[in-house]
């Protein structure tokens, strides 16, 4: 809801804030934070913050 109204800082706030993340919450941060031109870059943090969380990628296209 908050990336769907342009607010990405709370959005990821509340991310953050989830004790039990799956592949839905995972999709949906990505396709907030995703931006025309910022793709490859937001996906790379993505993935960072992923393995840092122990979130191994099940596929990669």
């Amino acid at each position: 809801m908050y990336a769907k109204c342009g607010d990405l800082k709370s959005s990821n706030y509340i991310f953050d804030g989830l004790s039990n993340k799956n592949s839905v919450s995972w999709n949906a941060l990505i396709a907030a934070n995703s931006h025309p031109g910022h793709g490859e870059g937001i996906l790379k943090l993505i993935m960072k913050k992923m393995r840092y969380t122990g979130v191994e990628l099940d596929q990669f296209l």
